[in-house]
C-alpha cells in the first residue's frame, strides 16, 4: 500500500475513496429490495415518544417496566420525537446511515488490525462483503439497533486497538464500549474482549477505572426506569417461567384480548 504523510491525496486514497463511494451506492441498491418493519421497533417507539412527551420511559403511563433492551435506541429515539420526526422514517435513515459509515470503518478497522501488510484490495473486499450482506440492508430497513450496534462496536474496537498500539492516546474507548452496552446489552461482551486482550498483551496503562465507569449510566438507568424486580409485565398478577408477571383479569374499565 502506498505511503503517505499527513491528509496530502495520493492514488491510493484516491482509489480508497471512489471503491467505497461505490460500495455505497451497491448498499443502497441492495437495502431498497428489503422492506421489513420490525414489530419489536415499534415497542421501543412507543417508549420513545412516552419519555418525549415527559412521561418517562414507560409503555403505559403509570407502569414503571423495562420492555425494551436498548435504552440507548430510545434515547434517540426520544430525541427525534422531540423534533418531530416520525420515528419509524428517522430510525431508518439512522440505519441507513450507520450502515453507509460501517463501509469506511470496516476498512479502517482493517487497516489497523492488519498493520504493516494491509494492503488496498483485501479491505476493500472486507467493506464488499458488509455492504452485500442481507443482514445488514434487512435491519436497515427493519429500523431497530442492530445496524447502529454494528458501528458503535466497529468504531469501538478502531479506537481500543489505536490506543493499544499507541500509548500517549486518550482512553476513550471504555466510553464507546459503554455506548455499546447503552445500545444493547450484549455489546458488553466486545468490552469484556478488550480487557482480555488487554491483560494477554498488555501495553496501555493499567487505569481501568475510566472504561469500567462508563457502565455505571446502565446501572442507574435501570434502576429509574423499572425499579420492581423481577421486571413486571403491564398490571402482573401471576408469574412466568421467564420471571414476568401476568395479570389474568382486567382492571376496572379495561379489556384483555388472548
Amino acid at each position: 500500500m502506498e505511503k503517505s504523510c499527513g491528509l496530502a491525496l495520493t492514488r491510493d486514497r484516491l482509489v480508497t475513496a471512489s471503491a467505497l463511494a461505490l460500495l455505497a451506492v451497491f448498499l443502497l441498491f441492495h437495502l431498497s429490495a428489503y422492506n421489513t418493519p420490525s414489530d419489536d421497533a415499534f415497542i421501543s417507539f412507543r417508549y420513545s415518544v412516552n419519555l418525549a412527551a415527559g412521561h418517562g420511559p414507560v409503555y403505559n403511563f403509570g407502569e414503571r417496566v423495562e420492555g425494551y433492551t436498548n435504552p440507548l435506541f430510545v434515547l434517540i429515539g426520544a430525541a427525534m420525537a422531540k423534533m418531530g420526526i416520525e420515528l419509524p422514517v428517522g430510525m431508518v435513515w439512522l440505519c441507513i446511515f450507520s450502515a453507509v459509515v460501517l463501509l469506511p470503518v470496516t476498512y479502517g478497522l482493517g487497516r489497523v488490525v492488519a498493520g504493516d501488510a494491509a494492503t488496498l484490495w483485501p479491505l476493500l473486499v472486507a467493506a464488499l462483503f458488509v455492504a452485500a450482506n442481507p443482514n445488514v440492508a434487512f435491519w436497515c430497513t427493519g429500523a431497530l439497533e442492530a445496524v447502529p450496534l454494528a458501528l458503535l462496536v466497529s468504531l469501538s474496537l478502531w479506537r481500543y486497538l489505536l490506543e493499544w498500539q499507541n500509548r500517549s492516546r486518550p482512553h476513550i474507548s471504555g466510553v464507546m464500549f459503554a455506548l455499546c452496552y447503552l445500545m444493547r446489552p450484549d455489546g458488553a461482551i466486545f468490552f469484556v474482549a478488550a480487557m482480555i486482550h488487554h491483560a494477554v498483551f498488555p501495553r496501555l496503562p493499567r487505569t481501568g477505572v475510566p472504561c469500567g465507569s462508563g457502565f455505571a449510566p446502565r446501572c442507574r438507568w435501570r434502576c429509574l426506569s423499572s425499579p420492581s424486580s423481577p421486571p413486571m409485565c403491564s398490571g402482573a398478577d401471576s408469574t412466568t417461567v421467564t420471571g414476568c408477571r401476568t395479570r389474568s383479569t382486567p382492571r376496572p374499565g379495561e379489556t384483555l384480548t388472548t
